[in-house]
């Protein structure tokens, strides 16, 4: 008999036990408005669709808020988010991953998975961008450009720390005033990183800090993807700042698409190069978003990425989008023609007749006094329900069959 109640009891876990496709994890479990959170996101199934910055949202009572999210893979089955806080009530705050296509119990379902986290608005508020480090060109130094602001209303006092023979920064310390933007290098030597080593490095100011992490990653590629227009060629101007736009760029994408990719900016020259600015003519700046809206300074030898993105959000109405990229600095300037179309709008295809995919609710219910409410993952739909139930039931008459057939051996 404890043997066939072992046997009902394994049945039914198989059935009631289903883990997450999803691992959400918060580096930090607290933030103030307007600072920089950091998530991993860990795949634990094969989904049906990769997870895009389209399905990442925030959600505070009840409703859905304006972010801008950076997704860096890092593995197939990993990846980084980092986004900018808008300003939040102090209480409860949730982060979603809407849309997780995957097969659950044999069914195709579709749910969002959350994770909440709280907010405590403070004075002293600094963002980062980037908030991570992907190193994947290990044949020569590297150097990446971190920018931090001050978005509170008091001036912070920044400190630089790491612990890594193959990192070097370009300032260890500096004062940010409220409202001010300073940015530091970090310089990597790959011929010093010994076998898989991680880092990270740690910005500290008052009793708060980030860990800007730093990956190594020798078989991977490039998270952000490159356009056409925007390759590895670089051309020398005549002058001591070269860049890696090769032509005007002129290219159309569908409604709702996009694309994005960088733009590398040496010094080849002697001297240092200041007060890079970078600026949109036209009606560009509706579709076109820098990672940077300048640089202090490029030392010579040096080299910075600004990331551009096209229809990052993918909302851009139809219609034709023209006017230059701009760059100016303290020795000269420079500028591209841009070209953008954004195609018309095509026709949805009904797909509510589609009954192998459950149907998502786009939706967080408040619970409580609004301050605190929980964000349940969206049910399945009836049919697979019943198919649940079907299979239950074949394995307690299984257990039963195998019960009596025991018993009478017995008798």
């Amino acid at each position: 008999m404890k043997y066939i109640l072992m046997l009902f009891l394994l049945i039914l876990s198989s059935f009631l036990v289903s883990a997450n496709p999803l691992n959400i994890t918060l580096i930090k479990e607290e933030y103030s408005s307007k600072e920089t959170l950091q998530t991993y996101l860990g795949i634990n199934t094969l989904l049906n669709e990769q997870i895009s910055i389209n399905d990442i949202q925030l959600w505070q009572n009840n409703v859905k808020l304006e972010i801008s999210p950076f997704l860096v893979r890092l593995k197939e089955d990993q990846i980084f988010v980092y986004f900018d806080l808008p300003y939040l009530e102090e209480g409860n705050c949730s982060l979603l991953i809407k849309d997780l296509t995957y097969l659950k119990s044999g069914i195709l379902v579709k749910e969002n998975q959350t994770k909440s986290f709280s907010i405590l608005n403070v004075d002293s508020v600094i963002s980062l961008n980037p908030a991570i480090i992907k190193v994947i060109n290990f044949n020569e130094d590297t150097s990446y450009n971190i920018v931090l602001k001050n978005k509170g209303s008091t001036s912070v006092n920044i400190s630089l720390t790491e612990n890594y023979d193959y990192i070097y920064l370009s300032k260890e310390t500096f004062t940010l005033n409220s409202g001010e933007e300073k940015s530091f290098v970090v310089y990597i030597d790959p011929t010093l990183i010994d076998s898989s080593q991680e880092a990270k490095i740690e910005i500290s100011y008052g009793d708060k800090k980030y860990d800007l992490f730093v990956y190594l990653d020798r078989n991977g590629e490039e998270e952000i993807l490159v356009p056409a227009n925007f390759s590895n060629i670089t051309i020398n101007r005549g002058q001591k700042v070269a860049f890696n736009v090769s032509s005007d760029y002129d290219k159309s994408f569908d409604f709702g698409e996009g694309t994005q990719g960088n733009i590398l900016i040496s010094n080849f020259g002697n001297e240092s190069v200041e007060n890079i600015i970078f600026s949109l003519t036209g009606n560009l700046d509706e579709v076109v978003t820098f990672n940077l809206s300048r640089i202090d300074l490029i030392n010579p030898g040096e080299s910075i990425k600004q990331y551009v993105w096209i229809n990052k959000e993918g909302n851009a109405e139809p219609g034709e989008y023209n006017g230059n990229f701009v760059l100016n600095y303290s020795s000269g300037s420079d500028s591209w023609a841009i070209k953008i179309l954004i195609k018309e709008k095509a026709n949805e295809v009904d797909d509510t007749n589609d009954s192998d995919i459950t149907k998502k609710n786009d939706t967080i219910p408040i619970i409580g006094n609004g301050s605190n409410y929980t964000t349940p993952e969206d049910k399945t739909t009836e049919k697979s329900v019943k198919v649940w139930i079907i299979f239950l039931i074949i394995g307690v008459a299984l257990a039963i069959g195998l019960f009596l057939f025991f018993r009478k051996r017995n008798y």
